[in-house]
C-alpha cells in the first residue's frame, strides 16, 4: 500500500500556532504517499511566512487568496484538485494532529467499484491537548439511510477518505452554493454510493475557541447546553439543508431513486410550498436518527430555516 497516492486538502486561516505540528503529522502518515494543498483564505498572521517554508517541501503545495470564508475556501479546493486513477482524498484542518495509521486505516475499507466514503471517530483535545476522550461513543450507530443520515451531521470532515470515483461524482458539476464541503460530499456519496463509518479515532481533534466549527468549547463540545445551540442555530447560515437539497437536485435528480428524490425535493422547497411545508412538520418518516435532532429539524422547518 506504501504506493498509494493521497492527495490532502486544507485550508489555512491564521492558524500559526498549531499549523506545523498538524502538517507534519500529514506528512508522516504511513504506507502512503502524500500530497498536501493547503490553500490559504487570507491570513494575517505568521501564517503565510511558515506556509513559504512549507512549499520547499515537493510534497506540499500552497495556494494563497482573499479572505472568503473557509467554506468556499475548502470548495475551491474541491472543486480543483485533480482527479487520478488509483488516489485518494482527504480533508483536514489546521490545527488537529493525525495518528500515523489515520489515512491508511479509512483506504483499508474503502474498494474502486463505486463512490465510497470512509470517516471516524475523533478524540477530543483542547490548546494543551488535555484529551476529554471520543466525540462519539463506541456504540452509536451511524446510518446511511435517507432522510436520517442527510439531518444527523455526523460527518467530520477531517476524518474523511475517499476514492476516485467519488471525487469523479463530485467534478461533474461545480459546487456553486456556498455549503460545507463534508456535509455535501457526505451527502451525495450517501445517494450515489456507499458510506462507511469507523468508531475508532485516529485523529487529536482539537477545540477552542478561535476553532471554525463546532462549539468551540471542549468541556460542552459533546454535551452543549440549549443556550449554546441556541447561538450556534443562530449564528449557523439559513437554509442549509434546504440549499444542499436544492444542489443536489439540480445536479444528480436523474441519479437518484425516485423515493429519495421527492424527499429532497420536499426539503428544498417548503418554504413556497405549503404542502411540502406541513409534510415536514407532521410526516413522522422525516426524521434524524435522534429525537433532538428531529426537534431541531421541525423546529428549523416552522421557522423557514431549515
Amino acid at each position: 500500500m506504501e504506493n498509494i497516492k493521497v492527495e490532502v486538502m486544507m485550508s489555512s486561516y491564521n492558524g500559526a500556532e498549531f499549523l506545523c505540528e498538524q502538517v507534519k503529522s500529514i506528512l508522516l502518515q504511513e504506507n502512503v504517499n502524500v500530497h498536501l494543498t493547503i490553500r490559504d483564505d487570507g491570513s494575517t498572521d505568521q501564517t503565510r511566512e511558515i506556509l513559504k517554508e512549507f512549499e520547499k517541501d515537493s510534497r506540499i503545495s500552497v495556494v494563497t487568496g482573499q479572505n472568503i470564508g473557509w467554506k468556499k475556501s475548502f470548495l475551491y479546493l474541491l472543486n480543483n484538485v485533480k482527479s487520478e486513477a488509483n488516489t485518494f482524498y482527504a480533508f483536514a484542518d489546521q490545527d488537529d494532529i493525525w495518528q500515523p495509521q489515520k489515512l491508511v486505516m479509512g483506504i483499508s475499507k474503502l474498494k474502486s467499484d463505486c463512490p465510497m466514503l470512509y470517516h471516524s471517530n475523533v478524540t477530543i483535545m483542547d490548546n494543551e491537548k488535555h484529551v476529554y476522550g471520543n466525540r462519539f461513543s463506541k456504540n452509536m450507530i451511524v446510518t446511511s439511510r435517507m432522510p436520517e443520515c442527510f439531518f444527523n451531521g455526523y460527518g467530520v470532515g477531517a476524518t474523511m477518505v475517499f476514492n476516485d470515483q467519488l471525487l469523479r461524482v463530485i467534478q461533474k458539476y461545480n459546487i456553486d452554493v456556498e455549503t460545507p464541503h463534508d456535509a455535501y460530499v457526505l451527502a451525495v456519496c450517501s445517494l450515489l454510493g456507499r458510506v462507511i463509518y469507523d468508531s475508532n479515532s485516529y485523529i487529536m481533534y482539537r477545540r477552542h475557541v478561535g476553532t471554525a466549527t463546532g462549539f468551540g468549547s471542549v468541556k460542552n463540545d459533546d454535551n452543549p447546553t440549549l443556550w449554546m445551540r441556541y447561538k450556534k442555530y443562530k449564528k449557523n447560515p439559513k437554509h442549509m439543508f434546504s440549499d444542499r437539497a436544492k444542489l443536489i437536485l439540480k445536479n444528480y435528480a436523474d441519479q437518484i431513486s425516485p423515493k429519495n428524490r421527492k424527499l429532497l425535493q420536499v426539503v428544498s422547497d417548503y418554504r413556497t410550498n405549503v404542502i411540502h411545508k406541513i409534510l415536514l412538520l407532521i410526516d413522522f418518516r422525516i426524521k434524524a436518527s435522534s429525537l433532538r435532532k428531529t426537534l431541531q429539524i421541525k423546529y428549523r422547518a416552522m421557522m423557514n430555516t431549515l
